[in-house]
């Protein structure tokens, strides 16, 4: 079981490796499926990586792609997440209100791509 769910890993079916893991620890038993295997353990951490990165990565692209469409390039970027918080609630999948702070950064680093883009 523990190498399919490695292999699932490297071929990014974080749910099935998921699986695969727990049968893993279910055979071996459960301290030694976690104590004897660094490789559990790290994948592990890529799969909660994997799990926590991608609302952020969604997130982050509806905000860009809103703020090219609404607001104007020319407004800094705390200001950009002041408009956007007033215009559209943006909400996390469990239903909280996407921070200021994040808001702002998503700008911050879009406009940043921007300018470097047209520098090239």
């Amino acid at each position: 079981y523990l190498d399919k769910a490695l292999q699932s890993i490297k071929l990014g079916q974080s749910e099935i490796a998921i699986e695969q893991f727990a049968l893993a620890s279910e055979s071996l038993g459960l301290a030694n499926a976690f104590a004897s295997n660094n490789q559990f353990v790290s994948a592990q951490a890529k799969i909660k990586a994997d799990v926590s990165s991608k609302p952020k990565i969604a997130m982050r692209k509806t905000v860009t792609e809103y703020w090219k469409v609404n607001i104007s390039p020319t407004l800094s970027a705390p200001k950009a997440a002041d408009l956007m918080l007033g215009m559209q609630s943006f909400r996390w999948q469990n239903n909280e209100d996407v921070p200021h702070k994040f808001l702002a950064e998503c700008v911050r680093a879009e406009k940043k791509r921007v300018a470097a883009a047209k520098r090239i």
